[in-house]
């Protein structure tokens, strides 16, 4: 049941090799510099984002709130509509809920997984790049290629559990545009993943893609738009808590 409600996995992985001269520290910088008042991102306690997600000919629209509340705890919000049917899911930070036609408290190791999926979402409007450090990753400068008509520099970017992915950074502009990534499917089977970036805009000073294209081999492509985006909007923590279940008219 819970699969039913939007989930948007991004995932970062992957390798190649090759040296040339320029560091790759200041790569890193230039590409974050690209992307303007990164103090703004990192001042960021609330987010809200809306757009549609499209996959296999339905068009999914979509609304995420997201509230920090300190360093370990997080409040999510996440409402989505298809075929008529309203969705929502939600976190005061403590317990998961959804509510699919009937209000439930979602099991734990399932909130778990959701829980990380949404904090995978909200790196989308960040960058892999940005306090990598800080979230224990490392990354290595490990090529030069021409990638879909684009002068690029690859990095390898290795996270913490050690999982690795490729980032395709444009040489003339700095823009990262896409994710190569392999990750293990349901099946132990090896799937290729790929994410391209597109139509970058200024949020309050700070660039975000608005446009993402998620390819997982022959699970099919999925496209996400984002029409509207807010950095540190007033949001309502009763959004966040248990709905209170209504009681019927006997």
């Amino acid at each position: 049941m819970y699969s039913k409600i939007l989930t948007i996995v991004l995932s970062i992985f992957f390798s190649f090799s090759q040296v040339f001269s320029q560091d790759v520290d200041e790569i890193i910088n230039k590409t974050i510099a690209a992307r303007g008042d990164v103090a703004t991102y990192k001042n960021l306690n609330t987010l809200i984002m809306s757009g549609s997600q499209s996959q296999m000919g339905m068009n999914i629209p979509f609304k995420l709130c997201i509230k920090k509340v300190d360093d370990k705890k997080t409040k999510y919000y996440l409402e989505s509509e298809a075929m008529g049917s309203k969705q929502q899911m939600g976190s005061d930070g403590d317990t998961l809920w959804a509510n699919v036609g009937q209000l439930q408290i979602v099991p734990k190791d399932y909130a778990e997984q959701f829980i990380s999926q949404i904090a995978q979402i909200r790196d989308f409007a960040e960058t892999p790049l940005l306090r990598y450090k800080e979230k224990g990753h490392k990354i290595e400068l490990s090529g030069s290629v021409n990638e879909d008509g684009r002068d690029s520099y690859t990095l390898r970017f290795i996270q913490k559990d050690e999982r690795e992915s490729i980032l395709y950074i444009d040489k003339n502009n700095y823009e990262l545009f896409k994710i190569w990534a392999q990750m293990t499917g349901q099946n132990n089977e090896d799937i290729e993943i790929e994410m391209n970036y597109s139509n970058y805009k200024m949020v309050n000073g700070f660039s975000i893609p608005h446009k993402m294209v998620l390819k997982m081999g022959d699970y099919g492509t999925m496209d996400v738009t984002l029409e509207k985006v807010d950095f540190n909007p007033v949001i309502d923590d009763a959004i966040f808590n248990v709905p209170k279940e209504e009681k019927k008219a006997e």
